[in-house]
């Protein structure tokens, strides 16, 4: 216990200035306020009382495009602002977000090895993929130099690029991450271990979900699960199973999910569910996870942006159906 107030100590002036930032976090009002932008324009206008101001010049070129960059650059000057101050247990955590993110630039790059090196999780050995051939050459000169390598090994993959299904890869990349840092979570972290969970528990239904109309077998899906969740044995094997969306629903009926059933549709429910828990970090506890939850809140406010900026001028009530906060 002293070691965890001491952690919590060392990073006070961190968690201060989160809980300051997470009160500046877009709410529903200021969405339909930018909803009802004429244009792109307008749009940038009314960002520029936000924290997203100094990276909106009045030189950018004005569209959606150069928008979604700007927020998207923001949001990386800010989580390398955090990280670059971090250490001990925090460091190790923020590391847990940046490697979710490399994961998902891995995955991208595999099939688009020349984009622009601009997004949060691009490393230095994703260059490679531009000359690789195969899956060997993408191992030694990728996977064996990164963090990457200590799941791979657990991962059956064919030789031949296009003989693998990418997604499957991702879903048993994120599961061994989550399960790896799980181990590592201890009192420093605090509510980090029940957001984990909560993460771990929306990932398998989601797999579910997707794997729904496939002829994956209940072995193969069970395998994608991650061993990080809240629920029990029986929701498990329930799950594993289900082969209808009326399935799925009873089955997440008699769990602790129930809630989520009540949404437009299954998926909006989840994601209102784990903003709740998000900021369950902030109004109940005070530690480590506030940091990692408000990334993620921060993250879920420039999709939002996106997502009002994709349709301007649509119905109202449509649009702000996904937009995802909850105030």
């Amino acid at each position: 216990m002293q070691n965890e107030y001491k952690e919590n100590d060392d990073h006070g002036y961190i968690l201060s200035e989160v809980h300051g930032r997470v009160s500046r976090i877009l709410k529903s009002s200021e969405y339909k306020a930018l909803l009802q932008s004429d244009n792109i324009d307008d749009v940038i206008v009314k960002l520029q009382g936000t924290t997203y101001s100094k990276y909106l010049s009045d030189s950018m070129e004005k569209s959606k495009m150069n928008l979604i960059l700007s927020l998207d650059r923001a949001f990386k000057h800010e989580f390398n602002e955090i990280y670059r101050r971090s250490d001990g247990c925090l460091k190790v955590l923020l590391t847990f977000f940046l490697e979710s993110y490399k994961i998902e630039s891995f995955i991208y790059r595999m099939s688009n090895p020349e984009e622009p090196e601009e997004e949060l999780g691009f490393f230095v050995e994703l260059n490679a993929l531009k000359f690789s051939n195969d899956m060997r050459e993408v191992k030694k000169f990728v996977i064996d130099e990164t963090f990457l390598s200590r799941y791979f090994d657990k991962i059956n993959v064919e030789n031949n690029i296009e003989k693998n299904n990418f997604q499957i890869i991702k879903r048993m990349l994120m599961k061994y991450h989550i399960e790896d840092f799980y181990s590592q979570v201890n009192g420093d972290m605090g509510f980090m271990k029940s957001v984990l969970e909560v993460m771990g528990s929306i990932q398998i239904i989601e797999i579910v979900l997707n794997t729904m109309h496939t002829n994956i077998t209940a072995d193969n899906r069970k395998k994608l699960f991650p061993d990080v969740n809240d629920l029990d044995t029986r929701s498990i094997h329930s799950l594993a199973e289900c082969n209808t969306i009326d399935d799925l629903k009873a089955i997440i009926g008699k769990t602790a999910y129930r809630e989520t059933l009540v949404a437009k549709d299954l998926l909006n429910g989840l994601q209102f569910y784990v903003l709740k828990v998000y900021y369950r970090s902030f109004s109940v506890f005070n530690d480590l996870s506030c940091v990692y939850c408000y990334l993620k809140l921060k993250e879920q406010e420039i999709k939002n942006i996106c997502w009002v900026v994709e349709f301007l001028g649509g119905d109202e009530r449509d649009v702000m159906e996904n937009i995802y906060c909850v105030s």
